[in-house]
């Protein structure tokens, strides 16, 4: 079964990657990623696809990787039916969804995990580091009993 991954973007790297990763590592790994930008971290997009390619590509898997877009960081509405725009395509390809609600700002995890929830997905992870001692260091580097991968799907 094919499987993707949708993820808002950010400046932060590690709340887009690191539970990339983690997710790979228990065995979802994702033939495509969808990752959404807007205007305000356009100048971090390239890198995070990069690394999402990377990241995948360690576990085995050759990733597509796609870009959608919001017009402007408080774009709501569109962040909402971009989500489900990738939900809904995922969906028809016969996908297993994930979506990682860990980046951007509250507003953005807010409307990502309610999106994982309105829209059905298998996985509804969140990126969970126990200490800030632990921030800003890449998933390599976290301490496996520093940090939680969570799946709401499971936890509700």
């Amino acid at each position: 079964m094919d499987r993707a991954w949708i993820s808002v973007g950010s400046t932060t790297t590690g709340s887009v990657i690191d539970p990339l990763n983690a997710a790979c590592e228990e065995g979802f790994v994702p033939d495509t990623v969808y990752l959404i930008g807007n205007p305000a971290i356009e100048h971090k997009m390239e890198s995070l696809v990069e690394m999402a390619s990377g990241v995948v590509g360690a576990y085995g898997e050759e990733p597509e990787v796609e870009t959608r877009w919001t017009e402007k960081e408080t774009s709501f509405d569109e962040l909402y039916l971009t989500i489900r725009d990738c939900v809904e395509e995922a969906h028809g390809q016969d996908a297993e969804v994930a979506v990682n609600f860990t980046p951007g700002r509250k507003f953005m995890t807010a409307i990502a995990f309610q999106s994982g929830m309105k829209f059905d997905v298998e996985h509804l992870y969140y990126f969970h580091i126990h200490s800030s001692d632990d921030y800003g260091l890449s998933y390599p580097e976290i301490p496996r009993t520093a940090a939680d991968l969570i799946d709401f799907t499971e936890e509700m």
